[in-house]
């Protein structure tokens, strides 16, 4: 039912339907990861089963992105409540990425525990021009194909390269 409230051209019912579950107490968190994330996954199946158009996934994903803006407010407000203690996090996708909703939600997610977050959404260059620059902790990418593991493996090795942290910490999803 989610998944056609997302395919909708109606905006409201989707909202709608959002603030409903936060009404009934349900954590913003489990919306994204539980709810979210599989709608995220069924377009993309519905696109690789000719379900659906391309046009209709972007609009689709457009909806779902909206959603964790409309509702990354509450996280705000959880997160003004940790001190932080100074942990740094350049979060990107791989060059040629073009599916970045997972990479807004772990965004929020790592906010809300603190970190300084450096969100970089569809980069045409790799991020060590910026990791020569800033000190980070940790280094995530978000790649979303096969294609995409040829171009993590050189940003991961350019990023040990020429990063100010020399023990930086890289994660991929």
């Amino acid at each position: 039912q989610f998944i056609e409230l997302v395919m909708n051209a109606d905006d409201r019912a989707l909202d709608h339907c959002i603030r409903a579950l936060r009404e009934r107490g349900v954590p913003v968190e489990s919306i994204f990861l539980d709810l979210l994330t599989p709608a995220a996954r069924q377009l993309g199946h519905r696109w690789v089963t000719d379900e659906c158009s391309c046009t209709d996934v972007a609009i689709g994903l457009g909806r779902l992105q909206q959603v964790v803006r409309d509702h990354s407010a509450s996280l705000v407000q959880q997160r003004q409540a940790l001190t932080r203690d100074g942990r740094r996090i350049l979060l990107t996708s791989v060059p040629g990425e073009v599916h970045t909703l997972g990479l807004s939600i772990v965004s929020e997610f790592f906010m809300r525990a603190g970190w300084d977050v450096d969100a970089h959404f569809l980069p045409a260059d790799p991020v060590s021009w910026q990791v020569q620059a800033t000190w980070y902790d940790v280094v995530g990418f978000t790649v979303g194909s096969l294609e995409g593991l040829d171009p993590l493996a050189r940003a991961i090795e350019s990023v040990r390269r020429q990063s100010l942290n020399r023990s930086i910490s890289i994660i991929a999803g």
